[in-house]
């Protein structure tokens, strides 16, 4: 038979700590990362030049006669059949150019109306 030794058990003796954990300022607290919203890209805002670069294109097919092929609706005249075609197209797929156009043809439209009392053409 075989010898029996003792084996004696030893445990490690620790001290037990105390942790106080004491309330932490609101600005040191750990929060997750604030995420700011993202910003829209220039592209899309109407600038002066558009503006600009819109009325000279309608002055020019004016003055070509090419706006008189349009039908002359009784108050906004042929200039606001333009805008209301810009619009409509704007409503239905004509992305920023018809957008555009059609702010910048409103405004022409409000600008005679407002000095003429009418809407030329």
């Amino acid at each position: 038979m075989a010898k029996r030794t003792q084996t004696a058990i030893v445990r490690a003796s620790t001290i037990p700590t105390l942790r106080i954990a004491m309330p932490r300022p609101a600005n040191l607290a750990r929060t997750a990362p604030r995420r700011h919203p993202r910003r829209a890209s220039g592209g899309s805002q109407l600038t002066p030049v558009k503006v600009a670069i819109t009325a000279v294109v309608i002055g020019m097919a004016e003055k070509a006669k090419l706006l008189d092929s349009l039908p002359e609706i009784p108050i906004v005249g042929r200039k606001g059949a333009v805008a209301l075609g810009a619009y409509y197209w704007a409503r239905h797929g004509g992305g920023q150019l018809a957008r555009d156009v059609c702010i910048c043809m409103a405004a022409i439209c409000g600008y005679e109306y407002g000095l003429e009392g009418s809407i030329s053409g």
